[in-house]
């Protein structure tokens, strides 16, 4: 927590950094002439917690591939170009990724590139 000691800044009124658990850099590969065909979307029950990653209503899964996307002052760099130059391949192997919506995570990513 930052500023915790300023007036009113006290917690839950705090301010916080979030930085990944988890690897977040991949390029996406999806049909942009049918992304229907590339793209898996399963309903769930809304759980207790609409805007949680455990209350996603929906997911999307999809496969991608771990690519070199750096950090800008914190933040996730410009999204590289599409389709990815494979010198920015990580991996070779494909994985399945699982999306949740935008307004049940903590930290977003709004825009992939693709492979």
């Amino acid at each position: 927590m930052y500023n915790e000691d300023l007036p009113n800044r006290e917690a839950p009124h705090s301010d916080y950094e979030v930085t990944p658990t988890t690897p977040w850099q991949f390029a996406l590969q999806v049909d942009e002439g049918h992304p229907d065909s590339s793209l898996q979307f399963t309903e769930h029950a809304v759980g207790d917690c609409s805007f949680s990653p455990q209350g996603a209503p929906v997911t999307a899964t999809v496969q991608g591939r771990s690519i070199r996307w750096s950090m800008s002052h914190g933040w996730a760099g410009n999204t590289p170009a599409s389709p990815v130059d494979s010198e920015r391949f990580l991996s070779t192997e494909m994985e399945t990724l699982t999306l949740i919506p935008y307004g049940c995570t903590n930290l977003r990513i709004t825009e992939f590139p693709t492979v």
